[in-house]
């Protein structure tokens, strides 16, 4: 709604003459009196009022609502809280070998993997994540001891739970690992190719993956893999 407004002002000079001379006679008197009138801009003033409208007596009044939030995911670093924790409060986990299949592992009797945690890569949130083990075989007491006891090995998870079939199989060394995606890690092995006190001469590189839920691998391993001692996770 405009409001307007205007004002206009005019301006009025009487000249009045007295000639005073001796005595002053009225008829005398001459008398000029002159209006002159002049009128002034005018200003307009437009203001612009803004109303709200008032509800009617018993209607209710609509009030915003916003969207429930949820809570973000809180991703976990700590591979102690996964399923893998109990054998890393341990420092050991049993020992077993390959059977008619890669998802078939039998116990060895007596016989641990002592280690403690290398490289930490575990993330709840990613569909694939590892910790790297660097250890040595020996008793339910201790380590062999001996070079050829010494071992590494990459236990893995799919979305935070450790993998246990197929089992994580011990190597060399673990030289290296390096994430690909989400889903896949690149893993760089060392191996004793030739007699222990060689140590590693040759390398390997393969690469886990995740798809549609289930682990698979692609690249190089030694040929004897299959004899190497696995993990037994149960």
């Amino acid at each position: 709604m405009s409001l307007l407004k205007s004002l206009s002002l005019g301006s009025s000079a009487v000249l009045l003459t007295a000639l005073l001379g001796g005595c002053v006679s009225l008829d005398e008197r001459s008398t000029d009196t002159s209006i002159n009138t002049s009128t002034e801009n005018v200003t307009t003033v437009t203001a612009t009022v803004t109303s709200t409208p008032m509800a009617e007596p018993g209607t209710a009044v609509p009030t915003s609502t916003s969207a429930p939030t949820t809570a973000p995911v809180q991703c976990n670093l700590d591979p102690r809280t996964s399923d893998f924790g109990p054998y890393l409060a341990q420092s050991r986990t049993p020992v077993g070998e390959l059977a008619g299949s890669a998802d078939s592992v039998v116990q060895v009797p007596d016989w641990f993997y002592h280690f403690q945690m290398g490289d930490n890569g575990y993330d709840s949130c990613s569909k694939l994540s590892y910790v790297v083990l660097n250890g040595s075989n020996g008793d339910a007491e201790r380590s062999a001891g001996t070079g050829a006891a010494i071992a590494d090995v990459v236990v893995l998870f799919i979305d935070g739970h450790m993998v246990a079939r197929p089992a994580p199989f011990e190597m060399k060394t673990v030289e290296s690992v390096t994430r690909v995606s989400d889903s896949e890690i690149q893993v760089v092995y060392g191996h004793a190719g030739r007699s222990t006190a060689e140590g590693v001469t040759d390398y390997f590189t393969f690469n886990f993956f995740v798809d549609n839920g289930v682990l698979s691998g692609r690249g190089d391993l030694p040929e004897q893999i299959d004899t190497h001692m696995r993990l037994y996770l149960l």
